[in-house]
This record gives C-alpha cells, structure tokens and sequence, in this order.
C-alpha cells in the first residue's frame, strides 16, 4: 500500500485550495503518452479532513486517481473497495483534476 504524505492545510470550503491540491497529486502521475496525469484528494467536508490522495498510476495496475483515493481508504478501514461506502462520511467531496471515466 502507497503511504499517505502529509497534507497541507487546507481551509474549510476553499475549493480553489483543493483543487490545486490535486493538481500537485497530478503531477506525481507517470507521463504516458495516452493516459491523462489526474490527481485526486477525498475530503470529509464535515471536519475539513484529508481522508486520501490519489494520482493516474499510483497503485499497480491501469489505476485511476480516484480509485488510488478509494483503494487507500479500503485498505485502511481492511475493507473490500466496493464496501467503503460504509466507513466513509456521509459529506464526503471528491476533488479530481478530470472527470472519472465511466470504463
């Protein structure tokens, strides 16, 4: 499992400020040349709360930014990746530098 780094601080409701927190997650991407680099970071809004980071290729396999952020939170919580539902905040906010794709 990759290693969480420590966060800025990041005021509560600055979107601007998380957003250009997964723009440096983006910047941790491997360049290919027919992957976009994508950053995420997943937020519990409620408490202001980095729950984890993510960025293209982070984690093995065809890994997506998001799906770095979701792996992370199930292996933290050592819940299967379909079951973090359970552990995560009811205001969760998704950050992505791109839009997740459907495939």
């Amino acid at each position: 499992m990759a290693s969480e780094r420590s966060h800025p601080t990041i005021a509560s409701g600055d979107h601007k400020g998380y957003m250009e927190y997964a723009l440096e997650q983006a910047r941790l991407s491997p360049p290919a040349p027919t992957k976009f680099c994508v950053g995420a970071v997943l937020v519990d809004a409620d408490k202001n709360e980095i729950l984890s980071t993510g960025y293209s290729m982070e984690l093995l396999g065809n890994t997506h930014a998001e799906q770095c952020c979701f792996i992370k939170v199930a292996q933290k919580h050592k819940l299967p990746e379909e079951r973090i539902g359970e552990v995560l905040p009811k205001n969760t906010v998704l950050y992505t530098t791109m839009e997740p794709m459907s495939t």
